[in-house]
């Protein structure tokens, strides 16, 4: 194989072509050589324009890692965004071609007919001289998939060398131990490899972080393969700290690293000088000061610190798969393999862009097989990992990326100051990889032969590894090492889940633990044991069961063939029945009461003084093994001063462990759906936060770089955790889950007492299985899975149903009107349509001076704020008689205007609903103002408190918390009497009692006096100040205010709403849009399917010839039965039309940022929930403004009675104004409602959801007919 350098001149030889413009095309003179031939001098231009390296390459390859597009995304979604994909491959495709052209032209080489040969790229740096990029801005690696007609068998390999010049005759750094060619050439050698792993355990969803697998596994399962010959270690936990410690341990040990691999993130930020420099984010080291534990997130660490810490230790070789770890567009400057290789490292892996998790975990697996199982050099095993990436691309929403190009290697080569032409360059002949070996200072017979050298045989190594399956590092176990580090004692639970396997877990976790030398042994007890007492001195005695070293962990024989690395840590305790013990509840026999509690106490004094001295030492560990939660183990173990950890695979809907901030104190048969309660609510909380970083990637924000892109956001339930399987991973699906297309699922297990060959046929079964990618045919991933309809699903996103509801309607609305066209000639009938046009300036005149004389309510405030504190004109006095009256008045007088002026229907409505609205909106602006207005007064009374200053203290009114399915649900704490405001401590009223001021002698109870004056007047300004602290009353009385009070889509004032930043102006008309096609259907469904079957039922029960009682029954019976499924669609759309589209249209005009008009009113059990989740605004009302108000006065029971007297007079009234009749049908439909409640309460009904849900649906769809068949028939 054939050797071509391509050497780039030095920095100030650089044409100005090569300076950065945005313009022109780049150019760099560089020196090419073949083999041992003569240099030739040429021009090398860049294939892109700079601007095109955005355009194309990172737009390509940004679609590629992130889960989803912003709004500023160049590339949109659908077929646009796949015709860009397409073309952008196109693009990278001709950049290779046009890369190889150039070199096709300076070259013979090509035209010899050889299809070989190994590329050098080599570009010197002068330390006193700063470039503006190099040839290694090029993406030269794209040489490798440059196909050519002429020449099939085309085959180039290309490393990318850093020439650092150098004093002369001063030799290179070497590491302190053997170098990495010379482990692979002696086969009684041992690898060492230093594995760092970060993760941001804050971020949920589809930004969560991926499993911290993607080197762990590939390189725990080559140790077990090469057994004693590879040393594994990671650095626990992974912060710069730990890593620049864990070296210093090990340097004192005579351990030198071959290899360290980071497993983390990598940015570009500006430094303090406002320069673009790489970052990596390690994990961020606990803070002991904290009064509580936090989610760590990552830490910043500057590549300069990193590779000086590294080269301190003389590190040989680096692999990074961290996003922009050799970001090298515009210059050597944000190149972190390029620190890395300045400051003393010879061989570097790394990441030229963004990359996805999938495209690493492919390109690691193969590079470290083929650099620690078949020996190859550092570069070609990184080019034979970018060739199995050609062969398997990354896919990713069902097509594939071609993005092998992204995985760089750097070498680097310190000369002489003369240049690089005058050395010696192999002879032609010896075409192999010795010229690797030349450049990146490493000679060794299996590199240059490219021979596979097999493990040793040695003695010990057939019985020294455990059989044992390797276990997958998720993110939750990640966290328990980092937890275990942190706090040293962990108390580990399962919260009793359904197929945990926590002992199972925590025996791989130890086995890891061992086999990466982080113990040395393991120690396990029961809780019980802690209680023994020494007879003589009455100390605790306490030995451990069992042990489990790393001698024994490898069989006997291994005790005489000892490791030669020490562990970095000491023991790990692990504790078991430690529930039962430290609480074990009641008995009937008292005496086994009493031996109990006393058993308790000795144990709980015993684990303290162990905890006690194990912090002390500092080089052990402990695991309390249980199924309590976190307020169990705050109650009964805090004292220990470690932390709780939940084993619960982490799915996308945000980690698991955050549960117990949700569960605590929940009984064991609601922690399961709690858990999933207490997720879903934690990723609401994450996405309503905002992260802050000042990341600057080319340009623009890029928030996060290495993480999991599912195509569909993973439900929680929608995958079930697989605990028992070999390795107890998430059985997920496809991308959802990083590595669980690696299982095919919870396997049979093998019984202890199997023999060796059952269990060898065993590991081989699920080696197979987890090697299943590597397969030729497409294997199908199974794992143990819900339905989606499932009960046990927690799966809520039907979208597409909702999208169907509306592609049914359009199918209704154009059938209806081709029929129309066939039957009168009209594509709609226009019997119900001119109903709209008749008297319509009427209503609009009607309108406005409704809504005008409403605003008589903010004049009527001004008059009782201004009357003196007492007088007849105050709120509380006369005004809210006065503001009553008027409400009544101006109710009647509106209702009362259609009548007169004989309006249609459709007018009278539409003026009745708005009337009602308003209605709603005057009374609670009156009522809430004027509470205002009397603690306004009582304030300033306080100014100057006499004997007639009112220094009770304030009124509490009742809270409305109501219990899940009763409106009248008042929590057995709260009292029908008016409460008050808590009061001080003792100790707060002690220290002011102690402390008077200097000019006051005054006795005590002066001074207490004193004290709740100011606690009174600090709770009356309080109330009149708005939550969220902007406005304070009287500020509000503006008519700007009122205003815009009147357009939010609420019926409770505030002194202030949250609001949204901007007007979504898409959105507003998208659903000003909707309201009218809302309408136009409403109008269609009407015509078309109600309108004909009540005249008809109207036509056949007024005919001249009598109709009996059973004929008329019949009748309307039949009626009903037509009307159930129009009313149905009339149901759905008036609910979409208020309550989603005017409601949301409203809340963007005024920028009103609390939309929830509505929950989940469709999966309710029982009236009482639907009144509460079916109008959000209505229920709030009701709630503030009639049940809590009168509530004090009459009772909880007579408090609901009036609350829905009111709601059903309501409704009467709109039926009545509707058909003009006063029937009295729809009250008394609603409060039948009040007994269908209790019996839906009682014991035999109260837990079926199912069956309630069925009946909710039933009785709502046949009530709408049968109250409209009885209105109009009747």
């Amino acid at each position: 194989m054939s050797v071509i350098y391509i050497r780039s001149s030095r920095p100030h030889d650089l044409e100005v072509e090569g300076q950065a413009n945005a313009v022109k095309k780049r150019k760099w003179r560089v020196s090419i050589r073949l083999n041992n031939n003569a240099p030739t001098l040429a021009d090398i231009e860049d294939p892109f324009l700079p601007v095109d390296y955005k355009g194309v390459f990172e737009q390509y390859l940004r679609s590629s890692d992130r889960p989803r597009w912003s709004s500023q995304n160049p590339i949109p979604d659908g077929p646009d965004q796949e015709d860009a994909i397409e073309l952008a491959e196109k693009r990278i495709e001709e950049y290779g071609r046009l890369l190889f052209d150039q070199l096709d032209n300076q070259t013979s080489f090509f035209n010899s007919g050889e299809s070989e040969a190994q590329i050098y790229v080599v570009e010197h740096h002068d330390n006193r001289a700063v470039g503006n990029g190099g040839i290694h801005c090029l993406a030269w690696e794209l040489l490798e998939s440059v196909e050519i007609a002429r020449l099939p068998k085309l085959r180039l390999r290309v490393t990318r060398v850093s020439d650092f010049p150098a004093p002369r005759f001063l030799e290179p750094p070497r590491p302190d131990g053997p170098r990495l060619a010379a482990i692979q050439a002696d086969r009684n050698a041992t690898f060492n490899i230093l594995l760092v792993i970060a993760r941001d355990f804050s971020r949920t969803g589809a930004e969560r972080d991926p499993e911290p697998d993607l080197a762990q596994w590939p390189l725990m399962n080559l140790q077990k393969k090469l057994r004693s010959r590879l040393t594994l270690e990671i650095v626990r936990p992974g912060s710069l700290e730990e890593l620049d410690r864990h070296l210093d341990i090990r340097a004192k040990q005579n351990v030198d690293f071959n290899l360290v691999h980071f497993d983390l993130h990598g940015r570009i930020m500006r430094n303090e000088s406002g320069v673009p420099v790489p970052w990596l984010l390690f994990a961020r080291q606990h803070r002991p000061s904290a009064s509580e534990y936090s989610f760590p997130q990552t830490q910043l660490a500057k590549a300069e610190a990193v590779a000086e810490v590294l080269s301190r230790h003389r590190v040989e070789n680096v692999v990074l798969n961290a996003c922009l770890s050799a970001y090298n567009r515009s210059g050597a400057a944000t190149n972190l393999a390029h620190i890395f290789l300045r400051h003393g490292i010879s061989n570097v892996s790394a990441m030229w862009y963004y990359v996805h998790w999938k495209t690493v975990k492919t390109y690691v697996e193969a590079f470290y097989d083929k650099l620690l199982i078949e020996c190859l050099d550092f570069h070609m095993a990184a080019q034979r990992a970018r060739e199995s990436l050609r062969r398997q691309p990354t896919s990713l929403a069902e097509r594939t990326f071609q993005d092998f190009f992204l995985c760089v290697n750097y070498a680097r080569d310190v000369h002489r100051t003369d240049s690089m032409l005058r050395e010696a360059s192999p002879s032609p002949s010896a075409r192999s990889h010795e010229s690797t070996i030349s450049l990146s200072n490493t000679s060794t017979r299996s590199s240059r032969s490219g021979i596979r050298i097999k493990s040793p045989s040695r003695f010990a190594d057939s019985f020294g590894f455990d059989d044992e399956p390797i276990l997958r590092l998720r993110l939750h176990l990640l966290e328990l090492e980092y937890k275990l580090m942190t706090f040293r004692i962990i108390y580990a639970s399962d919260l009793d889940q359904a197929g945990s396997d926590l002992n199972g877990t925590l025996g791989k976790m130890v086995n890891m633990w061992l086999n990466t030398n982080l113990i040395d042994e393991v120690h396990y007890y029961k809780a019980k044991d802690f209680s023994k007492r020494n007879l003589i001195s009455g100390a605790v005695s306490v030995s451990p069961r069992s042990k489990h070293t790393r001698l024994s962990h490898g069989g006997p024989l291994q005790r005489l063939f000892p490791r030669t690395v020490d562990s970095l840590r000491q023991t790990l305790h692990i504790v078991k029945e430690v529930d039962s013990v430290v609480d074990p509840g009641m008995q009937a026999d008292k005496l086994e009461n009493q031996r109990r509690e006393e058993r308790r106490f000795l144990a709980q004094e015993g684990l303290q003084q162990f905890a006690s001295k194990l912090h002390e030492e500092g080089c052990s560990y402990m695991i309390f093994v249980g199924s309590q939660n976190a307020q169990w183990w705050r109650t009964y173990l805090q004292a220990l001063n470690g932390e709780w950890w939940l084993n619960m695979p982490w799915s996308f809907a945000g980690p698991g462990i955050r549960v117990y901030l949700q569960i605590l104190g929940t009984p064991k048969a609601g922690r399961k759906q709690g858990a999933r309660a207490g997720i879903a609510r934690e990723e609401e909380r994450k996405n309503a936060m905002g992260l802050s970083a000042d990341v600057m990637a080319n340009g623009h924000e890029h928030e996060h770089i290495l993480r999991p892109r599912p195509r569909k956001g993973i439900r929680t339930q929608a995958t079930r955790t697989l605990s028992g399987g070999s390795d107890g991973q998430l059985g997920g699906v496809g991308e959802s889950a990083p590595a669980s297309g690696l299982t095919s699922g919870q396997s049979t297990p093998v019984p202890e007492n199997a023999p060796p060959s059952a269990v060898s046929l065993s590991c081989a079964r699920k080696l197979a299985r987890a090697e299943q990618k590597r397969r030729l045919f497409p294997t199908i991933e199974y794992a143990s899975r819900v339905s989606h309809f499932d009960p046990e699903s927690d799966y809520r996103d039907f979208h597409g149903f909702f999208n169907l509801f509306w592609i049914g309607l359009a199918i209704m609305g154009i059938t209806t009107m081709l029929r129309n066209m066939r039957d009168t000639g009209y594509p709609l009938r226009i019997q119900i349509w001119s109903l709209f046009t008749v008297k319509l300036w009427h209503l609009a005149i009607a309108d406005f001076l409704m809504v005008a004389t409403s605003l008589a309510g903010l004049p009527l405030h001004a008059v009782f704020r201004r009357a003196p504190a007492g007088a007849v004109l105050t709120w509380e006095r006369g005004g809210m008689a006065i503001q009553s009256i008027y409400q009544v008045l101006w109710l009647a007088l509106w209702i009362a205007v259609p009548f007169v002026l004989e309006w249609t229907w459709t007018a009278h409505v539409f003026l009745l609903l708005h009337t009602m609205v308003m209605l709603m909106k005057m009374h609670s602006y009156a009522f809430y103002n004027g509470h205002l207005s009397e603690t306004e007064k009582r304030l300033r009374s306080l100014d100057a408190p006499g004997d007639e200053a009112d220094t009770s203290p304030a009124y509490v009114y009742p809270t409305a918390n109501l219990r899940r399915g009763s409106i009248s649900g008042i929590p057995s704490s709260q009292k029908d009497k008016p409460s008050s405001l808590p009061e001080l401590t003792k100790q707060q009223q002690q220290q002011h009692l102690h402390h008077p001021s200097s000019s006051s002698s005054s006795s005590p109870s002066a001074a207490a006096a004193r004290l709740d004056i100011q606690t009174l007047r600090e709770a009356l300004a309080r109330e009149l100040t708005s939550p969220m602290g902007n406005t304070t009353y009287p500020r509000n009385l503006t008519w700007a205010n009122y205003i815009d009070y009147l357009f939010c889509p609420t019926l409770c004032y505030e002194l202030e709403y949250p609001r949204t930043p901007r007007i979504n102006w898409t959105s507003l008309v998208a659903k000003t849009i909707a309201t009218f096609g809302c309408i136009f259907l409403l109008t269609v469904t009407s015509e078309e399917f109600i309108l004909p079957v009540l005249v008809d039922a109207q036509r056949r029960l007024t005919s001249s010839s009598p109709v009996s009682a059973p004929e008329a029954l019949l009748i309307l019976a039949e009626s009903i039965s037509w009307l159930l499924f129009p009313f149905m669609l009339t149901f759905l759309l008036v609910f979409l039309v208020i309550f989603e589209y005017v409601l949301g249209a409203f809340a963007e005009i005024t920028r009103f940022a609390d939309r929830h008009f509505y929950a989940d009113w469709w999966n309710s059990t029982d009236w009482m929930e639907f009144s509460r989740e079916w109008n959000v605004p209505v229920y709030s009302f009701l709630r503030r403004h009639v049940y809590s108000a009168s509530r004090p006065h009459t009772g909880k029971l007579v408090a609901t009675l009036i609350t829905f007297l009111i709601s059903a007079a309501m409704h009467e009234v709109v039926m009545a104004c509707i058909t003009k009749k006063i029937r009295g049908y729809g009250f008394i439909c609603q409060m039948l409602q009040l007994p269908i409640v209790m019996l839906q309460r009682t014991r035999c009904i109260r837990g079926r959801k199912t069956l309630n849900n069925v009946c909710f649906w039933c009785s709502m769809i046949l009530g709408l007919s049968l109250i409209c068949a009885l209105y109009v028939l009747v």
